[in-house]
C-alpha cells in the first residue's frame, strides 16, 4: 500500500461516501451515484471507495438501510407512541414529520424517484409504506377505533395527504401550515386539539424550518 491510499483509507470514513451518495441521490438522482463520481466529489481515488464497499451494489443497499433507519424508523416510533390523548399522538407525529433532523423529506423524494426507475426498489418501497400505513391504524385501534376498515383508511387518508404535501413541493409558510393544526387533526383523525396547543406549536415548526 503507498503512503497516499494509506493515507486515504484513513482519513475517508465509509460514513463519508454514505453521507455524499446521500447527498448525490438527493440532488443528482441515482443515475449519478457512481464511484467515480463521489470520488470525484470527495477529492479521493476510486480505489479508497474499497476500503469501505464491495460495490457500488454494497453502496446502494447502504443507502436503502440509511432511508430505513431515518425515515421509517423515526415515524414507527412516533405512531407506536401512546401520549394521553390522539389529538396530542397526532401533534408528536407532525413534530416527527417536519423535522428534518428525524424526517428527511429530500430523501423520501429521492427514493421514489429511484423507485421508478428500479423495480426492486419499487417493491421496497412498496414495503415501507405498508409497514408506516399499519404502524398509522394501529394507532387508531388502540384509541378506540374498532372498526378496522375505518382505521386502515384513516391511516391511508393520514399517510398520503402528508406524502402528497411533499411530493407536490408545497411551501406553506409555519403560520398557515401550523395554524390549521387543529383542522386537519380534526378532519383526518376525528380527534380534537386544545387551542391553546397551536401557537406553540407554530413557535416550534419556525424553529424547525430556519
Amino acid at each position: 500500500m503507498d503512503a497516499q491510499a494509506k493515507k486515504q483509507r484513513e482519513s475517508l470514513s465509509r460514513e463519508a461516501w454514505v453521507k455524499a451518495a446521500c447527498r448525490t441521490l438527493v440532488e443528482r438522482g441515482i443515475e449519478n451515484v457512481k464511484v467515480l463520481n463521489l470520488a470525484e466529489a470527495l477529492n479521493v481515488t476510486r480505489g479508497s471507495f474499497y476500503w469501505h464497499f464491495e460495490s457500488r451494489e454494497d453502496l446502494l443497499q447502504e443507502l436503502i438501510d440509511v432511508w430505513h433507519r431515518t425515515n421509517t424508523s423515526a415515524l414507527i416510533e412516533a405512531a407506536n407512541a401512546r401520549p394521553a390523548s390522539l389529538g396530542e399522538w397526532y401533534v408528536n407525529l407532525m413534530r416527527v414529520w417536519l423535522d428534518a433532523t428525524q424526517f428527511d423529506v429530500q430523501l423520501d423524494i429521492a427514493m421514489r424517484d429511484w423507485a421508478r426507475k428500479d423495480r426492486a426498489v419499487f417493491e421496497l418501497a412498496q414495503s415501507e409504506d405498508s409497514v408506516r400505513v399499519d404502524r398509522l391504524k394501529r394507532a387508531f385501534e388502540a384509541y378506540g377505533c374498532e372498526n378496522e376498515r375505518i382505521a386502515f383508511t384513516r391511516a391511508r387518508i393520514l399517510y398520503f395527504q402528508q406524502m402528497g404535501y411533499y411530493m407536490m413541493g408545497v411551501q406553506d409558510p409555519p403560520e398557515l401550515r401550523a395554524g390549521y393544526l387543529s383542522e386537519y387533526c380534526s378532519l383526518l383523525t376525528g380527534a380534537q386539539i386544545d387551542s391553546g396547543r397551536v401557537e406553540p406549536f407554530i413557535k416550534e415548526l419556525k424553529g424547525l424550518i430556519a
